[in-house]
């Protein structure tokens, strides 16, 4: 699915009429509710954008038409404007305000890029850019639905939804840190898997009506109280029994580590809340859920991001041998790495996919590959963790009430034919540091 952006005068937009139901059982129903623009096959087409003009206010039309490559493809309907407070609209969740009588041009316009699309904004005298728009719900109370379009924790300048810069500075040892972990035990030579059904995270949306329980240590002893916990919730089956709860109202992440039900009582070896829309990013040296204290969202992949065509954030993967007793942070916090090699790469740190590889000459990469291969090149995938092989992280579909993944052609080896081509960005690029631990 093309991003999709909203023009509007003084912060007033449509919003689509998506429905987004909310699930008391947790249960996450995300993929039936997708933005109603389509799935755009990748490559991704021009952009298109929505763009809402005062009545009557054809100069502003005729001004954004002198752009090159800007095209008006039509008048798309006229309804009531709703002002939506900037600072939810910014995050993603939609409360209605007000809905007033006044009636506005709204256009779909084409844009070759979103530099243009800006141009756009800043010509037109009427027209204000907001920000991205995948889908919306007008939504009259609370609680609060989760976004139904393409979603992404953390604040936009968080570490982890900034792409790198264009020509950005490559580590100088990264060829051979590289080589590592081509070479480390079951790496397949560079090549990367996709955990998904086991050694994943199971998601689930927690809601007012949700139940509330008290989260046990290991001991027995009072964790944390009154956390949200879906019934019927189950971690993931293997030995690290991750599982996360995002607690829409109070917009708050819940991760567990090795969550279980234990003495009838709900107890795990870690649990560690975040803030939904914060830096993602844990003080130093303070454990969470990973080898490297990152959050259990962080880095991945969802089925909404496959079905729309685009990954807005960096990924994570996990390897065999980290660099025992250093770390990049941010946002590696910690670390449980366990290799004493010097070139051995650090947790916290980010490698990136050639940016000049033409993906479609890739052999086998079907289009769920390409997504993940031009999110390499765009945002990267840090190293967070220690596991068998080298994989990446899919959410796993307990939370769900379906399965999304076969409908959208992904498996566990749809990343698999991305050529090993990878460098590891410096680390001062996203202003990190590498410390012992």
């Amino acid at each position: 699915m093309t991003p999709i952006y909203v023009f509007s005068f003084s912060l007033l937009l449509f919003l689509s009429s998506v429905s987004a139901i909310p699930l008391s059982s947790g249960l996450r129903s995300d993929i039936n509710r997708i933005s109603s623009f389509g799935v755009v096959e990748y490559p991704p087409q021009p952009l298109r954008y929505e763009v809402e003009l005062m009545t009557g206010s054809e100069t502003d039309k005729a001004a954004i038409l002198t752009i090159e490559g800007v095209k008006i493809l039509g008048e798309v309907s006229q309804s009531p404007r709703v002002s939506v407070n900037a600072e939810v609209w910014k995050k993603g969740i939609w409360t209605t305000a007000y809905a007033d009588n006044t009636l506005g041009d709204r256009y779909a316009i084409s844009c070759p890029n979103e530099e243009t699309a800006i141009q756009v904004s800043q010509l037109a005298n009427n027209v204000e850019w907001v920000g991205p728009l995948l889908s919306g719900t007008i939504y009259d109370g609370v609680p609060q639905p989760p976004p139904t379009g393409l979603w992404r924790p953390f604040s936009d300048d968080s570490i982890w939804n900034t792409k790198i810069p264009a020509n950005a500075k490559i580590h100088p040892n990264s060829d051979k840190m590289i080589a590592h972990l081509k070479s480390s035990s079951y790496s397949d030579g560079g090549h990367f898997s996709i955990n998904i059904y086991s050694w994943s995270v199971p998601v689930y949306d927690a809601y007012a009506d949700t139940p509330r329980v008290t989260i046990y240590r290991d001991d027995g002893s009072v964790y944390y109280t009154n956390v949200p916990m879906p019934k019927g919730a189950q971690a993931d089956p293997q030995e690290d029994r991750h599982m996360c709860v995002v607690d829409w109202d109070n917009k708050v992440e819940w991760d567990f580590f090795n969550l279980r039900w234990e003495a009838n009582q709900w107890r795990a070896h870690l649990c560690r809340p975040w803030d939904l829309y914060g830096s993602g990013v844990n003080p130093n040296r303070v454990w969470g859920c990973r080898g490297s204290s990152v959050p259990l969202l962080a880095g991945l992949i969802r089925p909404e991001e496959i079905e729309a065509g685009v990954i807005p954030h960096a990924l994570v993967f996990a390897y065999w041998l980290p660099r025992r007793g250093w770390k990049v942070y941010p946002p590696a916090a910690t670390t449980d790495g366990k290799s004493d090699d010097i070139y051995a790469i650090r947790e916290g740190a980010r490698i990136q996919l050639d940016p000049n590889l033409n993906l479609d000459t890739i052999p086998g990469l079907t289009r769920a590959g390409k997504i993940i291969a031009k999110c390499m090149q765009d945002y990267g995938i840090i190293c967070v963790d220690c596991a068998g092989g080298i994989p990446l992280y899919a959410e796993n579909p307990l939370g769900r009430e379906t399965d999304p993944w076969p409908a959208l052609g992904f498996t566990g080896s749809v990343a698999k034919p991305i050529p090993p081509y990878f460098r590891v960005i410096d680390y001062a690029v996203f202003g990190a540091v590498e410390e012992p631990f």
